[in-house]
């Protein structure tokens, strides 16, 4: 079930149920809380149980959005390890073989820098507010669902979670999205 709204505030919040106010990073933070807590958000997948340890998280916000997902997840869990993708390629690469729980990065950086990314686990990959999901053609949208369906596909062991979080009115039919 879903419901799409529109949010025209500035700083992006708005209010749900039972009047709270909320931003799409309270929510995934939620979920990036809870799979810390379980274990299932991990640097390394532990292939001997099938539920210690899933991978990391990949979050995909607009590029200017990068340090507003940061500071938010930061306040909501101060030991999180986020690293924000930005800089050159060689600069890139050395922060990916770094050991970040969840990676920050804009929908142009992981256009270039997927082949890189894919060969990570992931217990979770968030896109929020991503223009290019609209249109499955483009190279964003097939690179994000190429992330997003690889553990189903069992291209490689991947990606457990896939979630599309948006503050704005969907143009097409859920269907057409899935």
């Amino acid at each position: 079930e879903t419901v799409c709204i529109r949010v025209a505030a500035e700083d992006s919040l708005y209010v749900v149920k039972d009047f709270i106010v909320t931003h799409n990073t309270t929510e995934i933070g939620g979920l990036i809380a809870m799979l810390l807590e379980t274990g299932e958000l991990s640097l390394a997948r532990d292939r001997s149980d099938p539920f210690g340890g899933m991978g990391r998280a990949i979050v995909v916000p607009r590029s200017t959005a990068l340090y507003q997902w940061h500071n938010e997840l930061l306040r909501m869990m101060p030991g999180l390890n986020i690293a924000v993708s930005e800089g050159s390629k060689r600069q890139r690469t050395q922060l990916y073989l770094q050991p970040w729980q969840v990676l920050l990065i804009g929908p142009e950086m992981i256009r270039r820098d997927f082949e890189m990314l894919e060969r990570f686990d992931l217990s979770l990959l968030v896109t929020d507010d991503v223009d290019q999901l609209r249109n499955r053609e483009t190279d964003t949208s097939y690179v994000l669902d190429r992330l997003g369906r690889r553990g189903t596909e069992k291209l490689v062991p991947g990606t457990d979670r896939y979630i599309i979080a948006s503050g704005t009115p969907l143009q097409k039919r859920l269907p057409e999205l899935h």
